[in-house]
C-alpha cells in the first residue's frame, strides 16, 4: 500500500516505506487533489483549472498529459494507483493511505504558483 502525506511538503512512500521520487510541485499538488478522498473521480477539466488555471484549455491538458506521465515514470512498474479514465482521474482507496499527520500543515510546503489552487488549499 501506498501512504501519501499531505501535511508539509506531500511525499508519497510505496508498501517498502521508500520515498516515491516525485519531480516537480504539479505532481505532488495532483496527487494530494486526488487524494481528497481516495477513488472519487476527478475531471479532467477539474484538474486543470486547478493546477493551470493561467493557460488556455489545451496547454492545460498537455500540462496534464505531461505530469502524468511524469507519475507514471515515478511509479515505474505499479501502474495500479492511478485510476485513469479519457474524461476523470482518481486513486485507488485500496492502494493509497492518505497521512495527515507530520507536523505541517495541509501541504504547507508545497507551493504552486496558481490563484485557483491557493483558494482550494485555503
Amino acid at each position: 500500500m501506498y501512504r501519501l502525506n499531505v501535511s508539509g511538503a506531500c511525499i508519497l512512500t510505496d508498501h517498502h516505506g521508500a520515498e516515491v521520487p516525485l519531480k516537480s510541485a504539479k505532481a505532488r499538488a495532483l496527487l494530494a487533489f486526488l487524494a481528497t478522498p481516495p477513488g472519487t473521480p476527478r475531471r479532467r477539466e477539474e484538474i486543470t483549472a486547478l493546477l493551470w488555471s493561467d493557460r488556455e484549455e489545451a496547454q492545460a491538458r498537455a500540462s496534464l498529459r505531461q505530469t502524468l506521465s511524469g507519475l507514471r515514470k515515478a511509479l515505474g512498474d505499479d501502474q495500479t494507483l492511478l485510476q485513469i479514465s479519457a474524461d476523470a482521474l482518481s486513486l485507488d482507496p485500496e492502494k493509497v493511505e492518505i497521512d495527515e499527520e507530520g507536523g505541517g500543515s495541509f501541504l504547507g510546503a508545497l507551493t504552486i504558483r496558481d490563484p485557483a489552487y491557493d483558494e482550494w488549499v485555503r
